[in-house]
């Protein structure tokens, strides 16, 4: 099912027999009002890998609850809110991928480091593959080496 672009809010797709979803570049709300948050609340039929568009900031409570949804899915960096249960039991989802912003100066921060001989460093009580591949993004040199 593609669904138009303009369409910044979705819901009312529980329990159908949907078998695919392609949302418009212009979505912003999945689910997300209280009386309508199961959006593809045990959607059976829906075995397909889903995308999310960059515009996406809220998947409400139980968006995807039982669905069938398979695959990976990769949340978008303007995604501000995932409601309760909104994956739960969506028993062919494989990974969830979120990815972790840089603020919009700390590349050009970083670039006058390395133009004035400055080394940077990081340090973090993170992941260190996770410390190292966000700060791979935000171009420091030797990001790997952790």
């Amino acid at each position: 099912m593609l669904l138009p672009e303009g369409l910044k809010f979705v819901s009312g797709f529980s329990r159908t027999n949907i078998t695919n979803v392609i949302f418009p570049t212009t979505l912003e709300e999945i689910g997300g009002s209280d009386a309508i948050r199961h959006a593809f609340y045990e959607c059976k039929s829906l075995m397909c890998e889903i995308s999310f568009p960059a515009s996406l900031r809220k998947i409400g409570t139980y968006a995807f609850f039982r669905s069938a949804i398979s695959g990976n899915i990769t949340l978008p960096d303007a995604l501000e809110d995932i409601g309760d249960y909104a994956f739960a039991w969506a028993y062919n989802l494989e990974k969830i991928t979120l990815s972790d912003n840089i603020r919009p100066d700390a590349i050009e921060t970083i670039k006058w480091f390395k133009a004035n001989d400055v080394a940077v460093k990081v340090i973090s009580g993170d992941n260190p593959v996770t410390v190292s591949e966000v700060a791979r993004r935000a171009g420091i040199t030797n990001a790997a080496q952790f």
